[in-house]
């Protein structure tokens, strides 16, 4: 899953970004689902709540455009905090994904062998209007999160960029990182990354 603006960085008193979303195998490339626009958020730099406008799920991506009208550093994102289970009925597999609340409501009686996970999800991306700021940053504490130390609005190619991972407010130690780069679509491609 990803997510795209039109922009990062804005000067002015007052502007729009627009925000492509999808779900696909190559990051930033329609090709597979669009993202959902239900669990879609935007904070504005004093913590505040803005709402996304013009929202349209395609077959491919969704769209929505975010209006900026306070300095500073938003974050646009989107999660998910729920469950998942699976179980046997009558020699039938059932499932199901969604808030820890309905799952006793979703599991028929007389199911077998239940399994449940926890399971969250959470994809951010920033813009900022004039100066950048790092109020947004605050990390909530609760699961896994990549907290900017480089400001995301102030890196340029070439460059070091530092975060920190944490995981329930700690350290996140000994834990495996992959970063993608967008636009890559064949595995060929991603060897050639590497190499």
């Amino acid at each position: 899953q990803w997510i795209l603006p039109s922009s990062t960085v804005l000067s002015g008193n007052d502007a729009w970004v627009g925000v492509d979303g999808g779900i696909s195998n190559g990051v930033f490339i329609a090709d597979h689902a669009a993202m959902r626009l239900e669990g879609v958020t935007v904070t504005a730099p004093d913590g505040s709540s803005v709402a996304t406008e013009h929202g349209m799920q395609g077959q491919y991506r969704s769209t929505f455009d975010v209006h900026l009208t306070k300095p500073g550093t938003y974050r646009i994102a989107n999660g998910f905090v729920g469950v998942n289970a699976t179980w046997k009925l009558n020699g039938e597999n059932g499932r199901y994904r969604g808030p820890a609340s309905g799952l006793a409501a979703a599991v028929p009686a007389g199911a077998t062998d239940v399994v449940s996970a926890p399971n969250a999800t959470r994809l951010e991306t920033y813009v900022t209007l004039g100066d950048t700021t790092t109020e947004i940053f605050k990390p909530t504490g609760e699961g896994i999160e990549l907290v900017p130390v480089t400001h995301p609005n102030d890196l340029v190619a070439g460059e070091a960029a530092t975060f920190k991972l944490i995981r329930n407010g700690q350290p996140y130690a000994n834990a495996d990182v992959t970063i993608a780069r967008g636009g890559i679509r064949t595995l060929d491609d991603c060897r050639e990354l590497v190499a």
